[in-house]
């Protein structure tokens, strides 16, 4: 599970599974088949590639950036790589509009972690130089004037490189329509062989889209697309695995906080959800092997699902860092 594990870390799923202090489950009681081992591990993986599909994509839910950015720190990880760049228009205009880069819900400000010392308060915290928990890597911020470049480092000497995020920008960035691509390559670290692209394209405050590619070490590329604007943000993902195995995605959320979701994956897997205004939600997640459907609950950050036999596994969402996509 090594690759999954990768791939769960890099993109910020902060899953916290039962036996990972999470939760635990009950026997069914509905007779019928029980859930296999395998079927556990594909739903836990199912659960992963959405939330890795949303995150890509540019959308990051509030439960994620609570679990993600911490109560006392608000900073988005560089882990939630498709927020990071789709917050870049936004740091882009507050730069050309000579103020310093920001930290703020957009995703504007690269990485979790702070330089040593960090308590998690303004003063405290470098955003030119900073130690990323989540790639287990320094990073070094410059901002040029047509080009913004993040290095990325071993240690906090800078002696051992590691890559770099670079965004170029079309023209001026003091003026909508901002227009940047974003290219990363990392060396080392716990995303160590990942590389990609984004293009993106913000016509003004509030719209905007992007698309990107990437590539996974042990795991397999991934394509996507998403929109946003004042009513809604769209997504669309496509994952292909090494082992010749692929994920599809799409999905949409309202400004209201509503929205609905589809997937479906090569294992003959299809799950539906559907998200309510209070940040709730629930889904189905259908397929062939025992103990499916199964009935997938959420509702402030507590994770159900019910299978066909009526087992009962439930965990909560970001009590703990991601080790494992296995509930016990």
């Amino acid at each position: 599970m090594r690759s999954l594990r990768v791939l769960l870390v890099w993109a910020g799923v902060a899953l916290a599974l039962a036996g990972c202090g999470g939760g635990g489950s009950s026997k069914g009681s509905k007779g019928g088949p029980p859930p296999t081992e395998k079927t556990r591990q594909k739903v836990f993986q199912v659960l992963a590639g959405s939330q890795m599909a949303m995150m890509q994509g540019g959308f990051q839910s509030s439960a994620q950036a609570d679990a993600m950015n911490g109560a006392e720190t608000g900073r988005a990880s560089m882990m939630l790589i498709g927020s990071y760049v789709r917050g870049l228009g936004a740091q882009a205009m507050l730069v050309g509009r000579k103020a310093r880069p920001q930290d703020d819900d957009g995703g504007g400000s690269v990485g979790g972690g702070g330089s040593g010392g960090d308590d998690g308060t303004d003063d405290d915290w470098n955003p030119d130089f900073y130690y990323d928990e989540y790639l287990g890597l320094w990073v070094e911020n410059q901002f040029g004037e047509q080009e913004w470049t993040t290095l990325l480092w071993v240690d906090e000497a800078k002696t051992e490189p590691a890559g770099s995020f670079r965004t170029i920008f079309e023209g001026s960035y003091d003026a909508y329509p901002v227009r940047y691509l974003s290219v990363y390559e990392i060396t080392a670290g716990t995303a160590a062989g990942a590389n990609g692209r984004y293009e993106v394209v913000q016509t003004d405050e509030a719209n905007g889209s992007m698309s990107y590619e990437s590539h996974w070490p042990g795991y397999g590329n991934d394509e996507g697309a998403s929109t946003w604007s004042t009513e809604s943000t769209t997504w669309r993902s496509y994952s292909s695995l090494e082992d010749g195995s692929w994920f599809r995605h799409e999905g949409t959320f309202n400004a209201d906080g509503t929205g609905s979701s589809t997937s479906e994956n090569s294992d003959g897997y299809r799950w539906t959800y559907r998200y309510f205004a209070d940040g709730s939600g629930e889904g189905l997640i259908e397929g062939p092997d025992p103990g499916l459907p199964a009935k997938v609950t959420w509702r402030d950050g507590k994770y159900r699902i019910e299978y066909a036999d009526g087992t009962v596994e439930e965990w909560d969402f970001g009590a703990v860092s991601v080790g494992s996509v296995r509930p016990d």
